[in-house]
């Protein structure tokens, strides 16, 4: 049995998106012997890749009128395929280094969600992994070039095979929403949701959006992309929300995986509380003038330390 099945729903393996994908899966397979890969759904190419890699093919995903694969049937075609004990679903541009399977040792036998932060870097050809140095060089590439993302970005997603997010609504990849469900079904359900940004170097590849149909605006906005945030919005009682790094439970640092109870984290987990228990909306809103306060103190006492500290150094 291996240790983690990483899997993916490639684009078509064409021109500079071949490139970046071939440099994900390379990666993923230089993680260990004990770690499975999986290739998702039968864009041109995907076939191929597989069987030159060496990877599981899982061909029958079901797909939208535009052509567009569903996440959910990625999930539980790959539940049938495998046996591995952990499951990581993580976009086919995705590089990780040796650091990603530390992580995944730390959570074994637990209950949880695992994400992290990526760092965005443009990288047009192929990475040569059989270099002795490959990943240090590529660590001292993402240091010199690479750009931390938003918090907002969410790029793979590990998880227990077991009770593990197979009731997904029917959302396509992709497009919005359904990175943003993970999380909310998560939080909702009380599974902890742990930040591996300060362990894991998740390394994203630039790409352009020329392969999402009828688009409307820039990146993946087009008519797929309203759908599934209406849908989103639907599954949160009509208030929409968008649920990210932001709203992890844990952090995981060198030391070990910790509770996240700084005051970012205490507030998120106040205003996401009606969206995952609406039962408590009647008392958030009725406690909110307070917490309110609360919150406004605490930024002018927080202001005040920053400034007798930034007087302080001044003086030195």
């Amino acid at each position: 049995m291996s240790l983690v099945t990483i899997f993916t729903i490639p684009k078509p393996f064409k021109g500079h998106v071949e490139v970046i994908q071939r440099n994900a899966i390379e990666s993923w397979k230089k993680l260990g012997a004990d770690i499975e890969v999986a290739l998702c759904g039968k864009e041109h190419g995907t076939a191929e890749v597989a069987a030159e890699y060496g990877v599981k093919h899982i061909a029958g995903l079901a797909i939208n009128h535009y052509g567009t694969p569903y996440v959910n049937s990625a999930f539980d075609a790959v539940r049938h395929a495998t046996s591995s004990e952990l499951l990581c679903y993580a976009n086919s541009d995705i590089i990780f280094l040796s650091d990603f399977r530390r992580a995944v040792h730390r959570v074994r036998g637990r209950r949880c969600l695992l994400v992290g932060r990526r760092w965005d870097v443009d990288l047009t050809e192929r990475w040569d992994y059989s270099h002795p140095e490959s990943e240090s060089r590529m660590s001292a590439m993402v240091e010199e070039r690479g750009v931390p993302h938003s918090l907002w970005g969410l790029d793979y997603f590990l998880f227990r095979r077991e009770g593990g997010f197979d009731l997904m609504p029917p959302m396509v990849v992709g497009r919005p929403g359904w990175d943003n469900w993970m999380i909310f079904d998560a939080r909702r359900r009380g599974v902890p949701v742990i930040d591996a940004s300060r362990i894991v170097k998740a390394i994203h590849q630039n790409h352009d959006y020329s392969h999402v149909p009828h688009r409307t605006g820039e990146k993946w906005m087009g008519v797929e992309s309203q759908a599934q945030v209406e849908m989103l919005r639907g599954l949160m009682g009509g208030t929409l929300l968008r649920f990210a790094l932001v709203d992890c439970t844990h952090v995981m640092t060198q030391r070990g995986i910790r509770r996240d109870w700084s005051p970012r984290s205490l507030r998120r987990h106040w205003m996401t509380l009606p969206i995952r228990r609406p039962w408590t909306k009647p008392v958030t809103t009725a406690a909110s003038p307070f917490v309110r306060c609360l919150d406004w103190g605490w930024r002018g006492v927080k202001q005040q330390v920053t400034s007798r500290m930034s007087g302080n150094g001044a003086g030195h």
